[in-house]
């Protein structure tokens, strides 16, 4: 996890992504009733309402979450979301990071 314009202060796991897309709108009656609880939907005032008429939707399941205990500068400068730490299955790809920084559970 990066802090915008900031030092990287943890990490986590996606163990599962789940997404849809229709060229009109995505019908988020089934994933507020899904997943309202865990994307805390009833706290936002008009949650649901802002995001009605997305064309996509992505949720990403996230697990084994850990803060480092010393945060460190990484010199990402690209718009990319997140970095895929290890072989991206898909491309191949693998990012780098410095040496391992010591860390600790939430």
């Amino acid at each position: 996890m990066k802090e915008s314009s900031g030092p990287v202060r943890g990490e986590f796991l996606v163990t599962q992504v789940d997404s849809w897309s229709d060229p009109q709108a995505v019908n988020l009656t089934p994933i507020r009733v899904a997943f309202n609880d865990a994307l805390c939907g009833d706290i936002e005032a008009n949650f649901w309402e802002q995001r009605a008429g997305s064309k996509y939707v992505t949720l990403m399941h996230v697990d084994d979450v850990m803060r480092y205990s010393k945060p460190y500068p990484f010199p990402k400068r690209d718009r990319r979301g997140w970095v895929v730490l290890g072989p991206d299955t898909t491309t191949g790809r693998t990012d780098t990071l410095p040496a391992q920084p010591a860390h600790s559970n939430l």
